[in-house]
């Protein structure tokens, strides 16, 4: 994806990605797995096992 996605840092806001480009409808611009895993807030279950 490169030339199609561009890193940046917002005052105040923190670190981002945004298009440079034009891009279609439903396309993936970034697969990952998560650094952490989290509970939500109200819920005994982890967001991403669900367990």
């Amino acid at each position: 994806m490169a030339g199609i996605l561009e890193k940046f840092q917002s005052l105040g806001k923190g670190n981002g990605v945004r298009a440079l480009k034009d891009m279609s409808h439903g396309l993936t611009v970034i697969r990952a797995v998560p650094y952490v895993y989290t509970v939500c807030r109200k819920k005994s279950a982890c967001d991403y096992c669900l367990h």
